[in-house]
């Protein structure tokens, strides 16, 4: 009967990942008008003054929003709920160092030199954008003018909130918090078009796609033009490891595992892996609206890149803390990665309950570790040891989330910056 109930479950997960939130499609589509008029829905970027990313956003809006055949609406948001930002100070701060990375990369302008924006000017900005929803233009002129009072430590030009109705504009920004939460979602610098979710820059080629199915993208060149060699990528003192912080119960650990695994042999540094506990094993809060959006984007960043991904049974608990404690019988960095991937492809992508003998055993076989080894290695109790480790590590290299890699001094987090590392890997041939 659990067996019938799992392979149920992993059906039903099955069908959310695959597709787009139902009800957030209906809202989209305006409950079939836009079907009716034959018209595409509305394009809308949630745009945050004072985050990085939905700064970056809103430039690249003005130099492709010509080719857009189809209405375009930013709402001026305030910073998300704390469950959004389970370690805020250490999100903010990447967010500066990220945006400063990338900025070059895609054609955009940020200060070289920026620092987190204070309170005051966040709230200013807030006030002073907000009213300007569908006037891109508008909206364009108040990034340019106040990206260095928020990033630069420049003067507030006083005149641009100076005749805003204040309570006003905190209505609009509650209300479209509001409208985000009942779309499905919680995050700034977030794309929504027809009920789908594209956060950033990153995924453009996803938003490019939707787009042009509807008929409202001109042409089909990129949104943006990138180029990874602009990108403003420091290192020093040599790349000889690759720390790869991973989690058995995140969706985008598995696919970095299956990443790494297929190319690490090609690189010029050796990989030294680095488990860690889950997040909400660690006491920080994963939300429902992120846990839903999580695995709908890795089911379509997986299928671009070739990785299974759908059928899912959650390792959170015991299959985590299992998985964590046979990695230790792992002799060489291969074995490691072959247990990380055949792992998360069991959670992930064949609806194996790797919390039971059978399911560890099943990913434990796929890295040529002996039965008999791993079950009394279980059968001696839980070991987190090293799992608390590399937490620790983790923390101290300014890190909360996985995957996080670290290439000599370099750091980043995230699936999304493989192209760093490659960037870099490159830059250390030549």
């Amino acid at each position: 009967m659990g067996s019938l109930r799992s392979k149920i479950r992993g059906w039903i997960l099955e069908q959310v990942v695959s597709r787009p939130d139902p009800k957030a499609r209906a809202k989209a589509r305006r409950f079939g008008l836009n079907n009716i008029r034959r018209k595409p829905p509305t394009l809308e970027l949630y745009f945050e003054p004072g985050d990085p990313h939905s700064h970056l956003a809103l430039q690249a809006l003005g130099k492709f929003a010509d080719r857009l055949h189809c209405p375009i609406h930013v709402r001026v948001v305030p910073a998300p709920e704390d469950a959004a930002y389970p370690e805020a100070d250490k999100q903010r701060q990447f967010a500066l160092l990220d945006a400063k990375r990338i900025a070059p990369a895609w054609g955009l302008k940020f200060p070289a030199g920026a620092t987190l924006p204070s309170p005051e000017y966040k709230h200013k900005a807030s006030i002073a954008f907000s009213g300007h929803g569908q006037d891109l233009y508008k909206l364009l002129t108040l990034e340019a003018d106040l990206r260095d009072a928020l990033f630069a430590g420049a003067e507030w030009p006083e005149h641009f909130s100076a005749k805003t109705d204040r309570s006003r504009a905190q209505a609009e920004l509650d209300q479209n918090a509001l409208h985000r939460k009942k779309m499905g979602h919680y995050l700034p610098a977030m794309w929504q078009f027809d009920g789908e979710w594209f956060w950033g820059l990153d995924r453009f080629e996803f938003l490019s796609n939707r787009l042009l199915n509807w008929g409202a993208l001109e042409t089909e060149s990129p949104l943006l033009n990138f180029d990874a060699n602009k990108a403003n990528l420091e290192t020093s003192g040599g790349i000889k490891t690759l720390e790869f912080y991973f989690s058995f119960r995140s969706p985008y650990s598995y696919v970095a595992a299956e990443y790494v695994l297929k190319n690490h042999k090609a690189w010029p540094t050796k990989v030294n892996v680095k488990p860690v506990l889950p997040m909400a094993m660690r006491g920080l809060p994963v939300p429902l609206a992120k846990r839903l959006y999580i695995v709908r984007d890795v089911k379509r960043c997986a299928t671009r890149d070739g990785y299974a991904f759908g059928k899912i049974a959650d390792p959170i608990g015991a299959g985590a803390e299992r998985a964590l404690t046979v990695f230790n019988l792992c002799q060489n960095t291969e074995q490691q990665l072959k247990f990380l991937a055949a792992a998360g492809r069991a959670a992930f992508a064949e609806n194996i309950d790797i919390a039971t003998d059978a399911g560890i055993l099943h990913a434990s076989r796929q890295a040529g570790l002996d039965d008999s080894a791993v079950l009394s290695k279980l059968n001696q109790g839980i070991d987190l040891t090293l799992a608390e480790q590399n937490r620790q590590d983790l923390i101290k290299n300014g890190l909360w989330g996985v995957p996080s890699w670290k290439l000599g001094d370099f750091i980043t987090w995230g699936y999304d910056r493989r192209w760093m590392l490659e960037t870099l890997f490159q830059r250390h041939k030549a």
